[in-house]
């Protein structure tokens, strides 16, 4: 009787932990501006080496990237790039400075476990080259594609697949919600 109690004890604290780790799984998840930040760095940098291998004549080197998440309360994501984009023309290199603040809105792709920014607006721009300084509209429009592609096809962010709470968040409906400062998936309320 007395190994009957402990298979049962033991069954009831397996039991326990289970129901405890799943509840704390299905909690709300939450994403930082930072960690939007370092996720689409890692996104820019990948892009500007697939560009590069495609044949691409335009290269990206980011200085800096910032995400602010829900500015003014709205429900969008704005970003903010600082780099150079270079022209490798024939037999020189053209550098810009380029300066593109954009603000799009976010959503959450369930078979991919991923959130993509779209319906990008071009927020504010400046580029500055030796040749001209200022909004330069052909420049800006070839960025704002070649961005508005990335952001198409690359996330900016994507739910890790071996961390054990967004194995269990993937089984559930979710929705993204917009806050000041933060992205939060949470499990959609019926």
């Amino acid at each position: 009787m007395g190994s009957f109690q402990a298979i049962r004890r033991g069954m009831l604290a397996a039991c326990v932990v289970l129901v405890t780790a799943c509840t704390s799984a299905l909690n709300p998840l939450s994403i930082s501006e930072e960690q939007l930040a370092g996720y689409l760095r890692e996104q820019i940098v990948r892009f500007d080496h697939e560009q590069l291998k495609s044949g691409s004549p335009l290269s990206v080197q980011l200085r800096d990237a910032a995400v602010e998440v829900g500015p003014e309360g709205r429900e969008v994501i704005s970003l903010a790039f600082e780099g150079e984009v270079a022209v490798n023309a024939v037999l020189t290199k053209i550098p810009v400075d380029v300066s593109m603040k954009l603000e799009g809105q976010p959503f959450f792709e369930p078979g991919e476990q991923a959130i993509y920014i779209r319906r990008l607006t071009l927020v504010d721009s400046e580029i500055n080259s030796p040749f001209f300084k200022g909004d330069f509209k052909p420049v800006t429009d070839m960025l704002m594609k070649a961005v508005g592609r990335m952001l198409e096809e690359a996330p900016v962010y994507r739910l890790n697949p071996d961390d054990f709470s967004s194995t269990l968040i993937k089984m559930a409906d979710l929705d993204l919600q917009v806050t000041k400062g933060r992205l939060v998936l949470a499990p959609r309320k019926s």
